[in-house]
């Protein structure tokens, strides 16, 4: 049995005992999503910079798209090649 605290503007909380994670539903969830497709798009952003991955055209316009994210899903749009399927 481990004790923790958290870290509340530079100052750590009580210790306490850790004893159910996050559920289905709490608020926290989003936010960790959110983190984690933030960081998803950076890696994504700098495998297109390096010109890892290729971008799609799509439209009259042609705009690129190599990712769409939704609520909980990704698409990752790329030419069919093997140096884009190695990237991600």
């Amino acid at each position: 049995m481990s004790l923790v605290s958290v870290l509340v503007n530079g100052s750590p909380t009580i210790e306490f005992i850790p004893e159910k994670g996050l559920r289905q539903g709490d608020h926290l969830t989003t936010f960790i999503f959110l983190i984690m497709a933030e960081g998803l798009a950076g890696v994504v952003r700098q495998a297109k910079e390096n010109d890892l991955l290729d971008n799609i055209e799509i439209g009259e316009r042609k705009t690129n798209v190599s990712m769409v994210q939704f609520v909980d899903d990704t698409l990752f749009f790329s030419k069919a090649n093997l140096q884009s399927v190695l990237a991600v």
